[in-house]
């Protein structure tokens, strides 16, 4: 098989190329491999590669290239369809970059390619052409990306036959927050052993550990740890190696403990698992990680391992108490208390260095080239599988939704996961195919939020369903009052930013329900219907402010007939509380005495996202005189100084949670 892997470029230190060195070289003993390189701009590159590999740069802007492209007039346009960074000029990848790796795309004859960044991994969804397999790496958090890659990434998704990732946390994270349906196996790094394997620690008295200074890195969290134990072992040092900004405080942080003669900042180096070998513990303390390359690089060598226990990648890699010694990351006292307790046994520095080497023998070239080839074979079964459409629509009679199936396998079922930061149930909602066709029930249907819709195979396989349309027009007509349970049921399909179908779910057992909101007169004048329950003594809007909880507004709420409210609150309330910033309130109804609040939202609606449709007029209202610095007749200050009154700007507001609000600003 031909295996070609997409690079930006081999010329910078960083973790992604090594990677992409290391598991090429692992398959190209059994494989042939190209690593293909959109830019060249250095002669050599920092970390080794399998002399068997392939090296295909698709544009050289080396200054010194007597045949390179940093003349081409291209080279200097922005890409059209790479995410390119608006700040970059002339552009790190260019338009003439972009057309050769299109170009590329449609004539390689590989049988895979495989995208390690996550802007390669959208020009590889768009490319035409190729009947290759398509895999994108994903070698950082991916959720974390900026809002417009994010989307744009996430899109790409559902063109891939596998999306790697590094750890199963990842998996999980970056299927809920992507929609899910996509075959997303955990592939670790491929780490082989340092130096080639043949170094070993060497056991001096040294501390030591290596990367990027940058604050989340933790290597002050290290520094304070070091101090700590300093007086107990004397004839210990500490080396950092690695070069960043965050150097001078790091640095001072040393200075200040008083540790600046046995701590050093050894700066950067390109022979970092030979200095590593010197020492006889090494430290990650890092408070994220997405995989480590460098902890298991350093168990290779025999090294006992201090990790920080951050949310990926250690406590993947190894088990506390066995090749090392986990911690909470940031925490300086427990790193020193780890530090403690190997620096003052030498048995458990063997004994945990020795396991260190065996652990780190399974992100090996051998283990690494079987994950590898299992989720190429994998990806070739997940292929036919993300051929289903879906056309989501709503019965009018009954308000389920009804999904319509093209390409789905016989004895197939739609699964329905919460998309990320959606409320209530975890878990997926299955429900069976028949003729094509499956019927998500309003009543018996998913919890509330929001899901994504993926279709299942008879053979466990999952795939994303594609958009096939989206049919709203029934909503309105449906039932959301619910006949056999009080309150809110409702199911709304609807178009993720991603292009991926999904059902937002409504399910509420006491509904405040907003019709009518008026900002005239100084008042805020709110009208709507109380679901699953009737307005009874007691009843009253209560305005909260966001962040403290605290009711700082409040008025009645009367009934105007049936399940009907009134309620006015004075705008001069919410203006007379402005303080420091720009304050926000929640307005909730407590139905009557003793009764819970309920939001006051709008849902009973086939607008997916209320902020933008439903407005409403601002409200200038005067505030509290409050002490102004204005001078009298004359010019002169008096000694108070005078009263002066501001005017105030009430806005009221659907959040991003359909609920109302209400927030105050100066008035211009």
């Amino acid at each position: 098989m031909k295996i070609a892997f997409l690079i930006v470029d081999r010329d910078h230190i960083g973790g992604v190329v090594s990677a992409v060195h290391n598991m090429a070289g692992a398959l190209a003993a059994r494989h042939d491999v190209e690593v293909v390189a959109l830019r060249r701009a250095r002669t050599a590159s920092t970390f080794p590669l399998d002399p068997r590999v392939r090296v295909v740069n698709l544009t050289d802007v080396r200054p010194e290239s007597p045949t390179g492209d940093a003349e081409d007039p291209l080279a200097a346009q922005r890409p059209k369809v790479y995410p390119g960074d608006p700040g970059q000029a002339p552009p790190k990848v260019s338009r003439l970059t972009e057309l050769r790796l299109l170009r590329y795309l449609a004539e390689t004859d590989a049988d895979a390619v495989v995208s390690s960044n996550p802007k390669i991994t959208v020009v590889l969804a768009r490319a035409e052409g190729g009947d290759h397999l398509r895999l994108a790496q994903e070698h950082s958090h991916p959720w974390a990306y900026a809002p417009d890659l994010k989307r744009e990434v996430y899109a790409a998704y559902r063109s891939m036959d596998a999306v790697t990732v590094l750890t199963p946390e990842t998996a999980e994270r970056t299927q809920a927050d992507s929609g899910g349906g996509h075959y997303m196996p955990v592939v670790p790094n491929c780490v082989p052993p340092a130096g080639g394997g043949g170094l070993s620690a060497g056991g001096a008295p040294l501390v030591v550990t290596g990367g990027v200074l940058k604050p989340h890195k933790g290597f002050d969290v290290l520094a304070e740890a070091f101090a700590r134990v300093s007086g107990e072992f004397p004839e210990w040092g500490l080396r950092i190696y690695g070069g960043g900004p965050d150097a001078r405080r790091i640095r001072s942080v040393i200075e200040e403990r008083g540790v600046y003669e046995r701590a050093h900042l050894m700066g950067p180096t390109e022979r970092l698992p030979w200095e590593l070998a010197k020492g006889a513990v090494f430290v990650l303390p890092s408070k994220r990680e997405p995989f480590g390359n460098v902890l298991v690089e350093a168990m290779s060598i025999g090294l006992p391992v201090v990790s920080a226990d951050c949310d990926h990648g250690p406590r993947n890699i190894m088990t506390s108490g066995k090749e090392g010694l986990l911690v909470p990351p940031g925490d300086a006292g427990a790193t020193a208390d780890a530090l403690r307790a190997l620096l003052g046994d030498p048995r458990a520095r063997a004994e945990m260095g020795g396991a260190a080497r065996a652990g780190a023998e399974r992100f090996g070239e051998g283990p690494s080239a079987d994950r590898f080839e299992a989720v190429l074979e994998e990806a070739a079964r997940w292929r036919g599988a993300r051929s289903v459409r879906g056309r989501l629509s709503v019965e009018d009679g009954s308000g389920d939704v009804r999904i319509s199936l093209e390409g789905a396998p016989e004895g197939a079922e739609v699964v329905l996961r919460p998309r990320t930061g959606a409320a209530g149930a975890a878990g997926a909602a299955v429900f069976p195919v028949d003729g094509g066709t499956a019927l998500v029930p309003r009543q018996e249907g998913p919890g509330e939020g929001e899901w994504t819709v993926a279709v299942r195979g008879p053979d466990g396989v999952e795939a994303a369903v594609a958009d096939g349309g989206c049919d709203t027009a029934g909503y309105l007509a449906a039932p959301r009052l619910s006949r056999e349970a009080p309150g809110l049921r409702a199911l709304l399909p609807y178009v993720a930013d991603d292009g991926s179908p999904a059902v937002r779910s409504r399910v509420r057992t006491v509904h405040a329900e907003v019709r009518s909101v008026r900002t005239g007169d100084g008042a805020i004048t709110l009208q709507g219907d109380l679901w699953g329950a009737e307005p009874g003594a007691g009843a009253r809007v209560e305005a909260l402010r966001r962040g403290s909880g605290v009711c700082e507004v409040s008025a009645p709420a009367e009934p105007t007939g049936g399940s009907g409210f009134r309620a006015t609150l004075p705008a001069c309330a919410f203006a007379s509380r402005f303080g420091d910033g720009e304050p926000v309130w929640d307005l909730w109804l407590i139905p009557g005495e003793g009764a819970e609040r309920t939001g006051l939202c709008r849902l009973d609606t086939d607008v997916l996202r209320t902020t933008p449709v439903f407005t409403h007029p601002e409200a200038v209202v005067p505030g509290p005189r409050r002490p102004g610095a204005q001078t009298g007749p004359l010019g002169l200050l008096g000694p108070l100084g005078l009263l002066k009154q501001r005017r105030y700007t009430v806005r009221v507001y659907f959040s991003s949670a359909d609920r109302l609000a209400v927030k105050v600003v100066p008035a211009p």
